[in-house]
């Protein structure tokens, strides 16, 4: 359900929490924990419902296939780091359809080193043949 790396910045978020030093803080530590378990309940269903939306699917196996064969996705997303709506929602695309890069207000810098180094190994590792 939960990899090791998630559970312990899970814990270490929790634990940071719970020991800030504002005055009256604690008093509110267990509502804040009562948020986060429901946060994460909440997206533990949607993996559920996701898992279960993949397994009905046409290709129930295309997650497994994409991890033991590597993905060759047709299109390279350059979008914002948002919140709201991800580039899988806009075009209801199936897994493996987009390599994404996001970035702050959708700016693409040519002296941006991480938005360089992702695009040339979508272009020349992963075949991308469309940058959008």
């Amino acid at each position: 359900m939960f990899n090791k790396i998630s559970l312990v910045f899970f814990a270490a978020s929790i634990a940071s929490t719970i020991a800030h030093p504002v005055a009256g803080f604690h008093s509110h530590a267990h509502h804040h924990k009562r948020s986060v378990d429901r946060t994460l309940n909440s997206l533990v269903a949607g993996n559920e419902r996701f898992r279960a939306k993949i397994a009905a699917s046409e290709d129930p196996n295309s997650l497994r296939t994409l991890a033991e064969e590597g993905q060759t996705p047709p299109f390279m997303f350059l979008g914002c780091a948002d919140s709201r709506v991800n580039d899988g929602t806009i075009f209801d695309a199936v897994p493996g359809t987009f390599f994404t890069e996001r970035n702050i207000a959708n700016q693409y810098h040519k002296t941006d080193i991480n938005a360089q180094a992702t695009l040339a190994y979508g272009l020349t590792e992963l075949g991308v043949e469309h940058v959008i």
